[in-house]
């Protein structure tokens, strides 16, 4: 690379950054924090919503982690919900449904299961633990459930779909698993395009046979196994269409078949709300990447039934993955959000933007374009040093119904 190259990226990198900080944060009054509350005592979901997302600032965050069982647990006790769904691998949340409802195994392999590294940590060890001993004693048809509408893995999903029909119909299992077999967790990225075809229909014939000795594999199992498997055959025809299209098209792609996903599950919750999280950027309401994420794709389905917790922190302490394993690093960024909380001895606030609307200074702050951190899986040293890596610029109560900010959240405590 010439040196006037060199000048030139760093120019723009330099120019990026000023842009990002003058356009992205026009001013941060000073808002009244008695509006707020320092935990989740006053968490109310409105009586239409039927779908409660929460977000996260980074993947690898504890706070972040702990606040997705927190929630969780506090929609539990209002009575409002009973399944607890991340974005995370449909098959492989399927091993953990097993393990709470008493299956054997434990807890850390069980979260390995979810496919991705990113839940490797003793905080998603904790949620898992703690439904598996509530279920111990909770009422029938009062269970929880631990459910995943992502789908980037397979060998999950063909577990269980060779085992149920190894029960009801194990003369499919010869007949599917050549095929299905030519992808693993392993070379997943590099499989043929033609083969994800060839996967794809296998996957979608899989349904099709389970759909006409249906009244066997049941007999042989139960009703929910049966559904189960069958959409596990069908995360896996979710995945080949994700992976044919071209790789700028992947994120377009694979938000509107989350969206399926997340909708499939709400269908089975009767009377309950539906509890999913996954990163902001999926969580949003609002468009910030240049396409259309799941949490707006479920806005526009699903209007004031869908209701989300968006998380921001003024230093975000998180595990960044890379080739070899995870480093931990840190960004700071000093948003209308976090300055409300630089100084003082409380390490968080949680505010819903319904309650503080009439108040000027919040409403201000909610209401007009705001910098907050986006950490993605993967962020390198230099990176943390320049917004644009890990912030996004949108207006809060577009995106959001309610936040959580914290001073400082730091690295998950990962498990090996």
């Amino acid at each position: 690379m010439t040196k006037k190259w060199l000048i030139a990226i760093v120019s723009v990198l330099v120019i990026g950054v000023v842009l990002f900080f003058i356009i992205g944060q026009p001013n941060i009054p000073d808002a009244d924090l008695s509006k707020t509350a320092p935990d989740l005592n006053e968490l109310s979901v409105p009586d239409q919503v039927k779908l409660v997302g929460v977000g996260e600032g980074s993947h690898g965050s504890k706070e972040y982690q702990e606040l997705k069982g927190e929630v969780f647990k506090k929609l539990v006790e209002q009575g409002k919900a009973r399944t607890f769904a991340i974005e995370g691998d449909f098959g492989g949340a399927l091993t953990v449904n097993d393990y709470i409802h008493g299956g054997e195994g434990n807890p850390e392999d069980v979260a390995t299961a979810i496919g991705f590294g990113i839940y490797r940590t003793q905080e998603i060890k904790a949620i898992i633990e703690w439904m598996r001993e509530y279920n111990q004693t909770a009422p029938e048809g009062k269970d929880l459930r631990f459910m995943g509408f992502d789908f980037q893995r397979v060998d999950e999903s063909k577990k269980h779909i060779f085992n149920t029909l190894e029960q009801g119909a194990p003369e499919l299992v010869a007949k599917y698993k050549p095929t299905l077999d030519i992808m693993n967790d392993d070379n997943r990225l590099d499989v043929a395009k033609d083969d994800l075809n060839t996967i794809k229909t296998a996957a979608q014939n899989v349904m099709a046979d389970m759909d006409a000795q249906k009244d066997a594999i049941v007999a042989a199992t139960d009703e929910d196994t049966f559904i189960y498997t069958r959409e596990a055959a069908h995360s896996i025809a979710q995945y080949m269409d994700a992976l044919i299209v071209p790789e700028a098209e992947y994120n377009a792609t694979r938000d509107p078949l989350m969206r399926d996903k997340v909708k499939w599950l709400m269908d089975r919750e009767g009377d309950k709300i539906l509890y999913i999280n996954a990163h902001n950027g999926h969580i949003q309401k609002v468009a910030t990447s240049g396409y259309e994420p799941l949490g707006k794709l479920l806005a526009n389905d699903l209007g004031d039934k869908y209701w989300t917790i968006g998380v921001d922190a003024l230093k975000t302490g998180f595990n960044s993955q890379t080739d070899t394993g995870y480093e931990q690093l840190s960004v700071s960024y000093e948003s209308a959000f976090t300055k409300q909380i630089k100084g003082k001895d409380q390490n968080r606030y949680y505010v819903e933007f319904a309650k503080v609307a009439d108040d000027p200074q919040w409403k201000e702050i909610i209401s007009n374009n705001q910098v907050m951190t986006a950490v993605n899986v993967s962020l390198v040293g230099w990176q943390t040093h320049l917004p644009p890596f890990y912030a996004i610029s949108l207006v809060p109560d577009e995106a959001f119904d309610a936040m959580v900010i914290y001073k400082e959240v730091v690295p998950t405590t990962r498990f090996e």
